[in-house]
């Protein structure tokens, strides 16, 4: 039941952009039929980076933030609370701390993927919904020729459709994937709302530097190199994420080591 959340997230978020379709075609006479890509780019959009120097207002990017709190909240104190009661039970059962280790990356991995499943079943859904909408001939890559449009002309950078929308399926992935290992590797050093607010902390971070090593930055298509030129790029966010969820899976193993679950 847990995983409806995503789905009806899924599903609102994706309903946004048939209405910001809708009012395109309806004030512009523009004819645009969508796509799943194009759905995707539109949720996942993020915003550009923050200048106080320029805007006056802060624009809260919602839709980033509430699909990082969510999961977020469903990974956090797992772990940790796995180890008490009955979860010291099972702990028992295994033969090394090193296997109940990495059973619990494996959770948290699968936890995730589901995550995302349950996102995309959403949105799907929309589509399905709204299939007099989407573009027969192309319903799933992205139109090249919409980018411009819902960027608000800010796109300036070599746009190859089909590597956008790779970035798009697997960086937010990818990144959530990261960040969660490093929540729960953080949840045996500090509480588990202490980690949360560290996690939370790197993507607010995140909105307003759009450097490499801001994680947040692979999740906002505004931030990739293919719609800024000064953007983030689809290698440097495989590394980056493999590198956290390594690091975190080694430094979090070393640390439950030693951990006193009695």
């Amino acid at each position: 039941m847990i995983y409806l959340i995503p789905v009806i997230l899924g599903a609102v978020m994706s309903e946004t952009y048939f209405m910001w379709q809708e009012s395109l075609n309806r004030y512009w006479n523009y004819g645009y039929m969508g796509s799943f890509g194009d759905c995707l780019m539109y949720i996942f959009r993020g915003i550009r980076e923050f200048n106080p120097q320029i805007e006056k207002v802060f624009e809260v990017p919602i839709v980033y933030l509430a699909i990082n709190i969510i999961i977020a909240l469903f990974i956090g104190n797992h772990a940790v609370k796995d180890l008490k009661g009955f979860g010291l039970k099972k702990l028992i059962r295994y033969e090394s701390r090193l296997q109940w280790w990495l059973d619990a990356c494996i959770w948290n991995v699968l936890c995730v993927i589901k995550y995302y499943a349950a996102f995309y079943v959403g949105t799907v859904a929309m589509c399905l919904v709204h299939s007099d909408r989407m573009d027969a001939m192309s319903p799933v890559l992205i139109h090249e020729d919409i980018i411009d449009r819902m960027f608000c002309g800010e796109a300036e950078g070599v746009i190859e459709a089909y590597t956008l929308f790779c970035m798009i399926i697997v960086l937010p992935v990818l990144t959530t994937m990261a960040m969660s290992m490093f929540q729960m590797a953080m949840e045996f050093f500090v509480i588990p709302a202490v980690s949360f607010i560290c996690v939370m902390s790197v993507y607010v971070l995140s909105v307003f530097y759009m450097t490499w090593f801001m994680p947040g930055n692979y999740m906002m298509v505004y931030r990739m190199n293919q719609i800024n030129p000064d953007g983030v790029g689809f290698a440097t966010g495989i590394m980056l994420d493999t590198a956290i969820m390594i690091g975190a899976a080694c430094i979090g193993y070393v640390k439950f080591r030693k951990y006193d679950v009695i």
